[in-house]
């Protein structure tokens, strides 16, 4: 290369101005000997060239010497100047000679383009060109580097079997500034990723590679392109997946499916964060291992229903994971409540159901896995969130809170990490520990405005768990502020709506929350994270029927059947339809679908039998469940069926192990207290209950008990207006409990004996 250095070589083509030359009549271009011309673009012409050592190379000549081609062939050389990868095309030199700016590369022998390589060879070996594109795109990720031009006629198979990624004209720096002008895109529109069409230049980066590579493997796979080329950009960004490349061809395996539409994900956070992600789940899919994750928006709903948070879906179980025959059983630790004086009398739980047998009732499933509990060290964003998930659906808040504080502390101090951290956070009721999470995450994360949004949205969802209706609603309305500058239809904006709206009922702001909803959908069509929302409004205003109907059409769809079963489930539940939210489990149990599913459908469909009195089926149930990770929500499954056995002692040693700040386990404290003659401990544990957030049928409940023991206490004013509330609140169902609820308000029944 000159001693003046490339970048002064482009200043210097700058400042001639002139029109190069016609190519060479002799067959040298400086030092080079041009043997032939290899081929011609709009950029200029590729020569095969010897230098003076001898040495065979390729020489890309520009021959429009416009500031646009100056800058592009400059960007070009500086970029690849970094990148040194058996799967780049590799560059010797760059040089300016009488009049032609040029680039020196590596000649690849007798090579032919990707697409040309695909349409002659086998899948096996097709596959693995596929890899070695995104081996050397990782390389470049790895610099900083995103392609933008990823198309199969920049990727050239040598005779040597050998691929190269060539032709970084469009490439894009981390610490590049504005490249092109406003609204003009870049690319080949085939193979361009949602957000790089409609010019969304601010988040194009490494997920627009992605989706070329996803591309071009399912064109491979099932040998037609993912979308029609006429699509517009705005609907592509929130077009559904594709049809699965197995619908074309059913010899595809599963895992090769998985990859693939993940790659294609309309929105680039649910997309393999770079090229390395994407490569490292092809390289298992290839080795017969479990496929990646399922896309977070496909896997959206239970996440959300579960813990209050993100659309955030289940991870399939490992395959190591154990099952009910072979886990070792959950240890249950007594400590941490204060025992009964020796003086106190057992009472009747005003709460417990009347038993009923459990004759004919289906048992646990036989052979029941668990999902794997353990967070993943090396991970991306997408793997991370499902893996918290999991264990937050689980219950495994302890160990996943324990398991982010040594990756943290171990050096995982990635915004997404803390993120995680402030989740588990929340379900523990640390709420001023998970705002700070959640702000340092707003601050730190390296994505754009719409990350901010994200930690705005978890810190209303934080001040609807503490129930801090104020400022819920203060913080929930700046975000949604901030949401509406985001790029419409695009990325996880649906979720922050999603979330802002659950924080909202959490503090009762049941209209609030429906104009978020409606809001979104008026973006999302049919996003079912925010029709899962609406489902959950209607439970608690109590147009059951609606929800009903919201939650029916929902099961209606053939690849979400499983997971809608068990929001209705949770939803009967909610408002005491006991008997049909065992019937939901027990068909979400025929389904036969993730580790995780299966799961909880066992633990609701346990809870439910408890509330039937169908106590022995519960026991049966219980004890496949135990036999898994420690859980908070299995201790609280031991505390339900002890209390219906008026066995204080057995709800005191399941309590002792449910950490968690979920306002039903308050309620089965106050439960326990009362069973033991505690009355005064019980009002305290009520009365911090009601001060949280949580839903209106919950509240019901935990003002029911509260009417009791405030008339056990003779404290009749105060009883008959905690009654007078827990009626508004009980869902229509709950019918003996608010018979019982109006004898204690007229006097018929006396709770003070």
């Amino acid at each position: 290369m000159s001693d003046s250095g490339p970048l002064d070589l482009f200043q210097r083509a700058r400042e001639v101005g002139e029109e190069p030359p016609a190519p060479p009549a002799r067959r040298r271009i400086g030092p080079y000997e041009v043997l032939g011309e290899l081929g011609r673009g709009g950029f200029g012409r590729v020569y095969r060239a010897r230098d003076e050592l001898g040495r065979e190379v390729a020489l890309k000549v520009l021959i429009d010497l416009g500031l646009d081609r100056i800058e592009r062939f400059r960007r070009e050389a500086k970029a690849t100047a970094k990148l040194s990868h058996p799967n780049v095309l590799k560059i010797h030199n760059a040089d300016y000679v009488e009049g032609r700016l040029f680039l020196v590369t590596e000649l690849v022998p007798d090579c032919q383009t990707l697409d040309k390589a695909l349409s002659t060879t086998d899948r096996e070996r097709g596959l693995e060109l596929i890899l070695a594109a995104g081996a050397g795109l990782a390389h470049a990720h790895e610099q900083g580097l995103t392609h933008r031009d990823v198309k199969p006629a920049n990727l050239l198979v040598g005779s040597d079997g050998r691929l190269r990624v060539a032709d970084f004209g469009l490439v894009l720096a981390e610490e590049d500034g504005r490249l092109t002008q406003t609204g003009f895109t870049v690319g080949t529109p085939r193979y361009m990723a949602p957000e790089q069409r409609a010019g969304l230049r601010r988040i194009v980066g490494p997920p627009c590679d992605v989706w070329a590579l996803g591309v071009i493997l399912y064109r491979f796979l099932a040998g037609v392109f993912p979308y029609a080329d006429h699509v517009a950009p705005p609907l592509l960004l929130s077009a559904s997946p594709p049809t699965p490349p197995r619908e074309h061809d059913p010899t595809i395996p599963r895992a090769l499916d998985r990859v693939c539409l993940r790659a294609l994900a309309p929105d680039p956070v649910d997309r393999y964060p770079d090229a390395g992600a994407f490569t490292r789940d092809l390289s298992r899919a290839l080795q017969g291992e479990p496929g990646a994750p399922k896309s977070l928006a496909a896997a959206v709903l239970v996440g959300v229903a579960l813990v209050g948070g993100l659309a955030w879906g289940l991870s399939p179980a490992s395959p190591s994971a154990p099952t009910a025959a072979s886990a070792p059983k959950a240890s249950v630790s007594a400590a941490g409540t204060p025992a009964p004086s020796a003086a106190a009398k057992p009472k009747r739980d005003p709460l417990a159901p009347s038993l009923q047998s459990s004759e004919g009732l289906p048992g646990p499933p036989a052979g029941l896995a668990f999902p794997d509990t353990q967070l993943p060290r090396e991970a991306t964003p997408p793997e991370l969130e499902a893996a918290v998930t999991r264990l937050i659906v689980l219950g495994g808040l302890r160990d996943a809170h324990d398991q982010l504080e040594r990756l943290v502390k171990g050096g995982k101090s990635r915004a997404d990490y803390v993120l995680q951290r402030g989740r588990i956070g929340l379900e523990l009721g640390r709420y001023a520990e998970a705002r700070a999470d959640f702000n340092a995450f707003s601050r730190r994360s390296p994505h754009t405005s719409s990350y901010r949004s994200l930690g705005g949205a978890m810190v209303c969802l934080s001040y609807g768990m503490e129930g801090d209706r104020g400022r819920t609603l203060e913080s929930g309305s700046r975000v949604v502020l901030g949401i509406r500058e985001v790029h419409p239809s695009f990325l996880r904006v649906a979720e922050f709506y999603g979330v802002v709206a659950r924080a909202y009922l959490l503090v009762g702001a049941t209209a609030e929350a429906e104009k978020v909803v409606q809001e979104g959908l008026a973006v999302f069509l049919q996003n079912p994270l925010l029709l899962a929302t609406l489902a959950d409004i209607y439970v608690d205003q109590g147009r059951l029927a609606k929800a009903w109907e919201q939650y029916g059409a929902g099961i209606k769809l053939p690849k979400a059947r499983g997971t809608w079963l068990l929001l209705r489930a949770e939803a009967r539940l909610l408002v005491g339809l006991r008997a049909g939210a065992a019937e939901d489990a027990q068909a979400c149990l025929r389904e036969a679908g993730e580790a995780a599913e299966q799961w909880y459908a066992l633990a609701l469909r346990c809870q439910a039998r408890i509330g039937l009195g169908a106590l022995d089926a519960a026991e049966a149930d219980l004890a496949a469940l135990e036999l898994g990770p420690a859980s908070w929500r299995v201790a609280a499954l031991r505390a339900r069926l002890c209390l219906a056995r008026a066995d204080p002692a057995g709800v005191r040693r399941a309590l002792a192990a449910a950490e968690s700040g979920d306002a039903s386990l308050d309620l089965l404290r106050a439960r326990l207290a009362w069973l033991e003659g505690r009355s005064s401990d019980s009002l305290v544990v009520l009365d911090a209950a009601l001060a949280k957030g949580a839903r209106p049928a919950l509240q019901g409940r935990l003002l029911a008990l509260r009417a009791f023991v405030l008339a056990k206490a003779s404290r009749r004013l105060e009883a008959r207006a905690a009654a007078k509330r827990a009626l508004e609140l009980l869902p229509e169902p709950e019918q003996a409990l608010a018979k019982r609820l109006r004898g204690l308000r007229s006097g018929e029944e006396d709770f003070s004996k």
